[in-house]
């Protein structure tokens, strides 16, 4: 058989016993096997390609359905339309509404300036108010409808942007809405409490 030096050209004919033992080359003095040329070489086995994570397959049942108008974490937050489009819808949020109204209340004071100024402040804090909900500006017109101008005034006071669209109130709004209904069941009992205390005087 033949041994051949992998590290030099040199190569010469041993006896069979050498087969898969190792040698000193002569000419170069590295290492090597000398190798049985006889037996055929093992075919390489390409190592088997990494799995990718499996993708669990939702079932029809188990998708869960994302609302392109989820509400926002804050009234500030931008929201996102059907087409993926990020926007804000300007107007009014919660906190300059709150604070136009307590200055309009002390602006009323005013006589006939006072006025004015409370009629038109009321137009433009109601149509900022209803761009920023999402509602046409024509929306605003419900605060003249009887009992319903009541949920009407809840949306301006406590929903945040895009409540139109989204239709779920946030962590603020939530808290909000809590306080203005305790307020009004606070001033309904007070003033049952009140005729029911005349009554009982007369």
């Amino acid at each position: 058989m033949i041994a051949a030096c992998p590290h030099c050209a040199w190569s010469d004919e041993v006896e069979d016993s050498f087969a898969n033992q190792a040698a000193e080359c002569p000419s170069c003095e590295n290492d090597f096997v000398i190798l049985d040329q006889t037996q055929a070489p093992e075919p390489l086995q390409a190592p088997e390609p990494l799995q990718a994570p499996q993708e669990v397959a939702a079932s029809d049942d188990a998708q869960v359905s994302v609302n392109p108008y989820a509400v926002p974490s804050t009234s500030e937050t931008l929201s996102e339309n059907p087409d993926e489009e990020f926007y804000g819808y300007g107007g009014m949020s919660r906190g300059p509404y709150w604070g136009w109204n307590f200055g309009l209340n002390f602006v009323s004071l005013i006589p006939i300036l006072g006025f004015i100024a409370l009629i038109a402040g009321s137009v433009y804090i109601v149509r900022e108010r209803c761009r920023n909900l999402g509602y046409s500006l024509w929306y605003g017109w419900a605060l003249f409808i009887p009992f319903y101008n009541i949920l009407v005034s809840f949306r301006f006071a406590c929903c945040p942007e895009g409540y139109a669209d989204h239709k779920t109130l946030d962590k603020t709004g939530k808290i909000l809405l809590a306080v203005l209904i305790t307020l009004m069941v606070l001033m309904i009992g007070g003033i049952a409490l009140a005729i029911t205390m005349v009554g009982a005087h007369r």
